[in-house]
């Protein structure tokens, strides 16, 4: 398992990824990613945003 930090970024970085696509091609980024705990990870502050939101936006 990966230091809490490099786990941040990882998640950061692969949320800053999925953001970038529209929903179908999420879903199939989302699948790519091997480490079955970072896909969760990304998927749970996926599933915060409401749709079709800019996440810089949102407020905290």
């Amino acid at each position: 398992m990966l230091p809490a930090a490099e786990r941040w970024a990882c998640v950061r970085e692969l949320l800053g990824q999925a953001l970038e696509l529209d929903p179908p091609a999420q879903r199939i980024f989302l699948d790519s990613i091997e480490d079955s705990l970072l896909r969760d990870e990304v998927k749970s502050y996926l599933a915060w945003l409401p749709p079709e939101a800019d996440a810089f936006e949102q407020e905290p």
